[in-house]
């Protein structure tokens, strides 16, 4: 029987386009820095001139490039930076072309990770991947609430944070603010410094178990974050600051480099990202749903705050399983 069949990988492993256009525009302003100026320098040509070439933007493709690769996540297209049909090159992207010969196929096929990421965004406007389908076969399906769990939980970092602040450099260096540049620059330097000192004294002051090790987890309640409060106040703050500043930024000034409409896009979803974090950093802290299990989590430099659905089978029934017309498990591990 002859068929047709798409391979579809998550959304950080393809070129952004757009993303790459505005790093590499500001790769020389004296942010290179932040991500291994040798790095950049070997691996800025070698992707650029890939762009050109692939018709995938399957970053698998460069067989010398490291796992990783430093700067990779800001050019990545991931859905927390997508600003979807918006985007100058939403036609061109990659991401939007692997979903267009997905839809075109008779079969598609991805791991459980995507599978839960596509479904976990499904309420955007743009940040699914996967087509519609009636049917689903989940193989290996004992491993299906562990990464559910995973991704339809709430998680604020210290790296989303460092990552929203890099984004903020780069438009405040490509102009995007124009005579506002100041005003943004006090917003992010504010949101910076709290973020610095919440994480750093939710990191050292947190009864962590065995803080010798690479990586530790510990249960949290609301009383226990109680003495982050004051810090956690003072960030929530900053981001509203930040995200109005962003929002109240109207018109760009005029780039023949750049797009007005593109920049204005831009501070709409670097506006909209500081909101998210503020009220994703709440509901954390409020600790309050009885359905989650909350924790943080230490890794290498990162301080994850973490909140995790205990139950996960009314999601899955909702995102997966009622919208197909037949969902086939297999596993010879499944259990009840």
């Amino acid at each position: 029987m002859p068929f047709t069949a798409t391979y579809m990988k998550g959304r950080g492993n393809y070129l952004c386009l757009h993303r790459f256009e505005s790093f590499r525009e500001t790769a020389t302003s004296g942010t290179l820095h932040l991500f291994g100026e040798s790095a950049a320098q070997i691996f800025l040509p070698i992707i650029e001139e890939w762009s050109k070439q692939t018709e995938t933007g399957d970053r698998a493709e460069i067989a010398d490039l490291p796992e990783d690769l430093p700067f990779w996540g800001e050019i990545a297209a991931t859905s927390e930076n997508c600003i979807g049909s918006e985007c100058p090159r939403y036609n061109d992207c990659f991401v939007t072309r692997m979903r267009s010969r997905a839809a075109e196929s008779n079969l598609v096929i991805v791991n459980h990770h995507l599978l839960c990421a596509d479904a976990a965004v499904r309420q955007s406007a743009y940040g699914e991947v996967i087509p519609e389908c009636h049917y689903a076969i989940v193989d290996e399906a004992h491993q299906l609430e562990d990464v559910a769990t995973q991704y339809f939980g709430v998680s604020v970092s210290n790296y989303r944070f460092d990552e929203l602040a890099r984004d903020a450099e780069r438009l405040i260096a490509a102009g995007a603010a124009g005579d506002k540049a100041a005003e943004l620059r006090d917003a992010l330097d504010r949101a910076r410094e709290r973020a610095h000192d919440f994480f750093r004294n939710v990191g050292s002051n947190l009864p962590l178990r065995a803080q010798q090790a690479a990586e530790n987890r510990v249960r949290v309640t609301s009383k226990t974050l109680e003495p982050f409060y004051e810090d956690a106040a003072l960030l929530m703050g900053a981001l509203d600051l930040l995200a109005a500043t962003a929002a109240l930024i109207k018109t760009p000034p005029p780039n023949p480099e750049k797009p007005q409409e593109t920049l204005k896009t831009d501070l709409s979803g670097l506006a909209n990202r500081a909101g998210e974090l503020r009220d994703e950093l709440r509901f954390i802290l409020q600790a309050g749903e009885r359905d989650y299990v909350y924790f943080v989590e230490t890794r290498g430099r990162g301080v994850f705050l973490r909140a995790a659905p205990i139950d996960v089978s009314n999601i899955l029934r909702d995102v997966l399983f009622d919208r197909m017309k037949a969902t086939v498990l297999t596993s010879a591990t499944l259990t009840v």
